[in-house]
C-alpha cells in the first residue's frame, strides 16, 4: 500500500489489508476463549464479535470506514479514516481487554503447573500482541510517527511458538495437518474457482476488477468455512419446522432405548415402551406379545389405548398365525396383507390381526427366534406408516429382544442369589437347632417340676405365687425364642421399614446366646442409648449379624469373650450406625483377610463359603458398608455401617412400594 504508484492502487491493497486486520481481534478472541473452555459462557459476545466484524468488513468497501489515503513524509501512503472507522478501534480495545482479563482470571484460577506456564506464556504473548496492534492507530492521530506494528509482531509469534515447543501450548501436529489440508481444499477448489471469476470479468466486461475479484474470493472462502458448521444447525431447525412429527419418532424411540439400558426389571420398562408409543406418537392402541416357552403360548404382557379389548389373552405359539410371522420375520402391514391376496391364508391372518386390534406387527426377534410382537393399532390421524417410522420400530424391537434376553438372566441372577440366601440362612438354623432345643428344654423341666409338685403343695400360697410367676416367665421366654426361630427361618418379600438396630442385635443374641454358653464364652453387650433408626430389611440385617454372631463364636476359643457395640459415626460428613462385633479368637491370616467375603471361600470345616458373601451383598444393598480388621492370636472385628441419609430412606420406601404395586398387579 505504502509503496503503491497511484493512489488508487494504494486504496485498493489498502481496503484489502483490513480484511485481515477486521478480524485479528475476533479470531484472537476465539482462539483464547477456546484454549481457557469458556466458548459457552461468552457465546454471545462471540457472535456479536463476528456480527460487527461483518458489517465492518462490507463498510470497508466504502468512504464511511476509509475516505482515501494521502502521502505522509517518508512513509508513502496512509489511509484517511472515515467516520466509522473508531468502530474498528474500539473493537479492536475491546477484545484486548476481554483477552487479558479472562487469561489473567484463568492464571488465578488454575492449579496445575503446566497450565499455569501455559497461560503466562499466552497473556504475555498477548500483551505484546495487542501492543503491537495499538501502534498501528498512532499515525492516524500523529501523522509523522513511523509504522512500527511489525518488529512487534515478531515478538508474539516467537512467544507463542516457544509456549508450543516448551509447555505443549497447543499440539502443533494437528495444527500442521489441517493447515495442510485446509490449503489443499483452498487450491483444489477456492483457485480455480477464483480464476473462473477473473475470466468470466475480463471476458464479459473487458477488463478485471481487483475489488470486485478480491470480495469473490473472501466469499468463497467464508462459504467453505460458514456452510459446514450452518450446515447441522440449518437442518436441525428445518427438520424441527418441517417434519417435526419424524423427529418427535425419533426422539422417542432414542429416549426408549436410553430408559432399556438403564432398568432390569421387564413388567415396568413394558409397560412404559406402550404407553409411550401410545401416548407420544398419537397411535390408538398397541399391545406387546412376549412368548411364554414353559407354556408354549404368547401373553399379552402390556397393552394400552382404546377401551376396545382383544378378543383373546393368550395364543398357542403353534398357531398358523405366529408360525407365519415367525418365518417371515419382517414386519407386517395390514393393508399390504389386504391388497396382496396370494399371500395363503391371508384371511386368517387379517382376522387375526383384527381380533389384537393391529395395523402393523413388529417381530421381535433374539437369536433368530421370534420371542414377541409389537402390535400397532391405527394412528389417530388415519395417516399410514411411513417407512421412516417403520425402520425406527424394527430398532426399538431389535434393542427390546436383547434387553429381554438381558432382564431373563438377571432374573436368573436374582433367584440364584435368593437360593444362596435360603441356603445360608437354613445352614444358619441347623446351627443353632441343637442349642436352641437345649434352651427349651431347660424352662420345660423348671414347668415340670412346678407341675409335679402342684398337688402335694397346692395349699401352700408362697409356692403358689413364686412357682407361678417363674413358670410365667419360662413359657414366655420359650414362645420368644420359637418366634424369633420362626421369623428367622420363613422367607419373606423385601420390607423396608425405621428400626433400632439395638432391638435387632439383641435378638439375634438371644438365638445365639447358647451356642456361646457350650463354649463359656461371655457376650459383653455395650448399646448407645441414643442411635439412631435406619431404614433396612429386618429379616435380611438379622441374617446378617447372625453370620457374624456365629463365626465369631466358632472362632473364639472356651472361656473366650465377644463383644457387641453400637454407636453414631459421621465420616466424610455422612452419619452411619456402626455395629462392631469383636471376639478373642485365632483371628485371621492377612492372605486371607481379602478373600473372606469371596462366595465359597472358606477355612472352617464343613463350611459353605457363602455368609459372610452374603452378608456382604446384603449390605452392599442398603448402601453401607462392611470392614473387617484382624490380628492372628489377637482376635477379629466387624464394622457393619448403615447410613442414615433422608434420601437413602426415600429411595428405599420408593423400591418398596415399587415392589408392593409390582406383586400386587402380578
Amino acid at each position: 500500500m505504502s509503496i503503491a504508484e497511484t493512489a488508487e492502487g494504494a486504496l485498493q491493497w489498502c481496503r484489502i489489508l483490513y480484511v485481515g486486520a477486521i478480524f485479528v481481534p475476533i479470531f484472537s478472541i476465539h482462539f483464547i476463549l477456546a484454549f481457557i473452555n469458556k466458548l459457552e459462557k461468552r457465546k454471545a459476545i462471540l457472535v456479536g464479535a463476528y456480527v460487527t466484524g461483518f458489517i465492518e468488513l462490507i463498510l470497508s468497501f466504502t468512504p464511511y470506514f476509509i475516505t482515501g489515503v494521502e502521502v505522509r513524509t517518508d512513509l508513502g501512503f496512509y489511509e484517511i479514516p472515515g467516520k466509522i472507522y473508531i468502530a474498528h478501534f474500539l473493537a479492536f480495545m475491546g477484545a484486548a481487554l476481554l483477552i487479558i482479563y479472562d487469561l489473567f482470571s484463568e492464571f488465578l484460577s488454575t492449579q496445575m503447573a503446566i497450565r499455569k506456564n501455559q497461560i503466562k506464556f499466552l497473556f504475555i504473548a498477548s500483551f505484546f500482541g495487542y501492543l503491537s496492534g495499538l501502534t498501528s492507530f498512532f499515525p492516524l492521530v500523529w501523522k509523522n510517527i513511523p509504522l512500527v506494528a511489525s518488529p512487534f509482531t515478531a515478538i508474539y509469534v516467537f512467544i507463542v511458538s516457544y509456549a508450543i515447543i516448551k509447555y505443549s501450548l497447543l499440539d502443533i501436529t494437528v495444527v500442521i495437518k489441517r493447515s495442510i489440508i485446509y490449503s489443499i481444499i483452498i487450491l483444489i477448489l477456492v483457485v480455480p474457482c477464483y480464476i473462473i471469476v477473473i475470466w468470466t470479468q475480463k471476458i464479459v466486461f473487458g477488463e478485471v476488477s481487483l475489488p470486485f475479484s478480491f470480495i469473490v474470493l473472501a466469499l468463497f472462502m467464508l462459504v467453505g468455512l460458514i456452510f459446514p458448521r450452518a450446515k447441522v444447525g440449518t437442518e436441525k431447525t428445518l427438520e424441527q419446522i418441517l417434519f417435526k412429527r419424524e423427529k418427535s419418532i425419533e426422539e422417542t424411540i432414542h429416549n426408549l432405548s436410553n430408559a432399556m439400558a438403564n432398568m432390569l426389571d421387564m413388567a415396568p420398562l413394558i409397560n412404559i415402551m406402550v404407553e409411550t408409543i401410545v401416548k407420544k406418537l398419537d397411535i390408538e392402541c398397541a399391545l406387546v406379545l412376549l412368548l411364554d416357552e414353559e407354556r408354549k403360548e404368547f401373553r399379552i404382557t402390556a397393552s394400552c389405548g382404546t377401551s376396545e379389548e382383544p378378543t383373546e389373552k393368550n395364543y398357542e405359539a403353534s398357531d398358523f398365525f405366529f408360525q407365519w410371522l415367525a418365518r417371515r420375520g419382517s414386519t407386517v402391514i395390514k393393508e399390504e396383507i389386504m391388497e396382496n391376496r396370494n399371500e395363503p391364508r391371508s384371511d386368517i391372518i387379517i382376522q387375526r390381526m383384527n381380533s389384537i386390534l393391529a395395523e402393523v406387527l413388529v417381530p421381535i426377534i433374539s437369536r433368530s427366534k421370534m420371542i414377541g410382537v409389537l402390535c400397532l393399532g391405527k394412528k389417530a390421524s388415519s395417516e399410514i406408516y411411513n417407512e421412516n417410522e417403520l425402520k425406527l420400530f424394527q430398532t426399538l424391537t431389535n434393542q427390546f429382544a436383547v434387553y429381554v434376553e438381558n432382564a431373563k438372566l438377571y432374573e436368573n441372577l436374582k433367584e440364584s442369589k435368593n437360593l444362596m440366601r435360603r441356603s445360608d440362612r437354613l445352614a444358619s438354623l441347623g446351627q443353632l437347632a441343637a442349642g436352641l432345643a437345649h434352651e427349651i428344654r431347660n424352662p420345660l423341666v423348671s414347668i415340670k417340676t412346678f407341675l409335679q409338685l402342684l398337688p402335694e403343695r397346692i395349699d401352700d400360697e408362697e409356692f403358689r405365687t413364686s412357682f407361678l410367676g417363674l413358670t410365667v416367665d419360662e413359657v414366655d421366654r420359650i414362645g420368644r425364642l420359637l418366634s424369633e426361630l420362626l421369623d428367622f427361618s420363613k422367607p419373606s418379600k423385601p420390607n423396608f421399614t425405621e428400626e433400632n438396630l439395638n432391638e435387632i442385635v439383641d435378638k439375634i443374641i438371644m438365638l445365639v446366646v447358647n451356642e456361646a454358653k457350650k463354649k463359656h464364652i461371655e457376650i459383653q453387650r455395650n448399646y448407645h442409648d441414643s442411635l439412631k433408626r435406619v431404614f433396612i430389611d429386618k429379616e435380611q440385617i438379622k441374617q446378617v449379624f447372625l453370620n457374624i454372631a456365629l463365626n465369631a463364636i466358632q472362632s473364639t476359643p472356651e472361656n473366650g469373650k465377644i463383644k457387641i457395640e453400637t454407636r453414631n459415626i459421621s465420616p466424610n460428613g455422612k452419619t452411619y450406625v456402626q455395629v462392631e462385633v469383636s471376639d478373642t479368637g485365632e483371628g485371621i491370616p492377612p492372605d486371607d483377610l481379602e478373600n473372606i467375603f469371596n462366595p465359597f471361600f472358606t477355612k472352617k470345616h464343613g463350611g459353605s463359603g457363602l455368609g459372610l458373601s452374603i452378608s456382604h451383598q446384603i449390605i452392599q444393598e442398603h448402601m453401607g458398608v462392611i470392614k473387617v480388621e484382624s490380628e492372628v492370636g489377637v482376635g477379629s472385628s466387624f464394622y457393619v455401617n448403615l447410613p442414615v441419609d433422608p434420601l437413602s430412606l426415600n429411595r428405599r420406601k420408593y423400591e418398596n412400594k415399587q415392589y408392593e404395586e409390582e406383586n400386587t398387579d402380578n
